[in-house]
């Protein structure tokens, strides 16, 4: 399993947590080069997947993955809720012998806390498109092999905290020139959308009526899928930080109020895209995304 395999086949997937988890963990155990929890434990005593425990408040659950010394690792579905699932681990830290670290993954995000009792309690977010770096990769290690990596030492009484490298940026990112052909295809579309009733022709409005709803479904379903018709036509999508398709609210805020605002000043917010390291306009500054080939 290569970092573009794993990270494209997870990317495309839509399972839901019960479905897509043990294969997501298997290979990531591909991808670092580190053994299954079977391959290694199996009668499942120290290393297994759906570990039975008892909660803090009452009551029984089960932990997705532990590994004793290690971790204790709860999945939930693609953008759910990944402070729930912390606290959910929170519940079972005592039963899994407390284990240095929590691991929360949603199959795009894997966020590490930190465990130890006396020592601050500290977060780091590995993102899949993180995964194409080697030293990303090197610190998910270390929660397999090595979890005292993330531990804060003391030096001359400050706690210092391990240093985890800032992603690179998004990759695959659409030139200033294509996204220009774009949007001149967008504003066609726009151009066509206002003449609708004029081409029905009068005596018509029903026809018109028809072609306008017709008309805002097919933007609707674009902007659900991250795209404009001319991003569509010249095959890119806006996608936000995580690498995920913008999606419906975003592609709102970033077409209608963002685009507003890079108008103005003789459309210098348009312009900063040419200047920019990660191609973004005032728009994609202020809903967060970036734009990309397909």
């Amino acid at each position: 399993m290569n970092p573009s395999k794993f990270i494209n086949k997870w990317k495309a997937s839509n399972l839901r947590e019960r479905s897509a988890s043990h294969e997501h963990f298997i290979d990531l155990c591909r991808l670092l080069n580190e053994p299954t929890p079977a391959e290694v434990d199996p009668n499942g005593e120290w290393y297994c997947f759906d570990h039975g425990v008892s909660k803090l408040a009452g009551g029984a659950g089960w932990v997705d993955v532990w590994k004793r010394g290690y971790f204790g690792w709860e999945y939930k579905g693609k953008r759910k809720d990944l402070y729930a699932a912390y606290v959910q681990l929170q519940q079972y830290a005592v039963a899994l012998e407390n284990p240095p670290l929590l691991v929360v993954c949603d199959m795009d995000r894997f966020q590490i806390h930190t465990n130890w009792i006396n020592t601050d309690h500290q977060v780091y977010e590995i993102t899949l498109d993180d995964l194409h770096e080697p030293e990303q990769r090197k610190r998910l290690k270390w929660v397999f092999s090595n979890p005292e990596k993330f531990k804060t030492e003391k030096k001359n009484g400050k706690h210092v905290y391990p240093v985890m490298p800032k992603p690179r940026r998004v990759r695959g990112l659409a030139s200033p020139g294509k996204r220009l052909v774009a949007s001149i295809l967008d504003l066609l579309a726009l151009v066509i959308f206002v003449m609708i009733p004029g081409i029905a022709g009068e005596g018509r409005e029903g026809v018109a009526l028809i072609l306008l709803i017709v008309s805002i479904v097919w933007i609707v379903r674009l902007f659900v899928q991250g795209t404009t018709p001319g991003k569509k036509i010249l095959g890119m999508r806006v996608v936000k930080e995580g690498g995920q398709n913008a999606g419906l609210g975003t592609m709102l805020l970033r077409e209608v109020i963002g685009k507003s605002i890079s108008a103005m000043i003789l459309s210098l917010g348009f312009l900063w895209i040419l200047f920019d390291r990660d191609r973004q306009g005032w728009h994609d500054k202020l809903a967060r995304t970036y734009v990309v080939n397909l």
